[in-house]
């Protein structure tokens, strides 16, 4: 099982139907496909760019993560009026961690940035989502398949979202047992085997993995989640895998707190 926001493409059903159509009408079936994807790309030509950096002094229980907002706001969405940053948690457990207020929408370009409190040493994945204005709320959630065509920066409709690891300690990205990968651009696929872990499966790259494959080891594997491209979405890539048998790791929940927003 991939990632929940990873989309894949039937290559086999695509090719096939592409063969039977024959030479002349699959050049013209492709230009129509191309037409249709830089419309798509570039009728509204939205995006937000979202970047996290973490910040956590040794010793401490606690840290922080800056998080920058680049949204260019040329249109589309209509039923989306703001947005939300959602935050989740990878690691130690796996669990949904709170949500920023309304962002209200503004036409153009601007830069925001804010301070997230959050526990050391642990993996967080940020999302921008967007929302229904009510009373100048953001209420419900609006439709997440225009909000994400609309801006996701790569251009193919994912979410708009950024994975960080918070130190100091060095802090696992992902755990499970190395089997093989489910798509070419990845090297390995990670499978999820304990209860408190997320319970998807990545794909990933990095050569430190690779002596685990379909071993049945269950790994903690370091590195970072990023993006790779249209047909896999983010995967892991492993700097360090580490044997390490499952183990139910506690850890209070953590409102958001003492978040600074700064307007540049």
């Amino acid at each position: 099982m991939l990632h929940p926001w990873t989309r894949q493409l039937n290559r086999t059903r695509i090719l096939a139907a592409i063969s039977a159509m024959g030479l002349p009408r699959a050049i013209a079936f492709a230009g129509c496909v191309v037409t249709a994807v830089l419309y798509a790309q570039a009728s509204w030509a939205s995006s937000i760019v979202i970047t996290a950096t973490p910040s956590a002094a040794p010793g401490a229980s606690t840290a922080t993560v800056r998080l920058d907002l680049t949204i260019v706001d040329n249109g589309g969405a209509p039923d989306c009026g703001g947005f939300v940053i959602q935050r989740r948690l990878w690691w130690p457990s796996c669990s949904y961690a709170g949500q920023f207020q309304c962002i209200l929408r503004q036409p153009g370009t601007r830069t925001l940035q804010f301070y997230d409190g959050v526990p050391a040493n642990c993996t967080l994945e940020y999302e921008v989502v967007g929302y229904m204005v009510f009373g100048g709320q953001c209420a419900i959630p609006s439709n997440a398949s225009d909000f994400q065509r609309t801006f996701d920066p790569h251009g193919w409709g994912f979410p708009v979202i950024v994975f960080t690891t918070v130190g100091p300690d060095p802090t696992p990205v992902a755990q499970g047992t190395i089997t093989a990968p489910n798509e070419a651009s990845a090297a390995y696929s990670i499978t999820p085997v304990c209860s408190d872990g997320c319970e998807w499966a990545w794909q990933g790259t990095g050569a430190a993995a690779l002596p685990y494959m379909n071993t049945g080891t269950h790994v903690w594997v370091y590195g970072t989640i990023d993006y790779c491209c249209n047909c896999c979405g983010w995967m892991v890539n492993a700097t360090q895998v580490v044997p390490h048998e499952c183990s139910t790791v506690a850890i209070a929940p953590h409102a958001w707190g003492q978040v600074k927003q700064l307007y540049r």
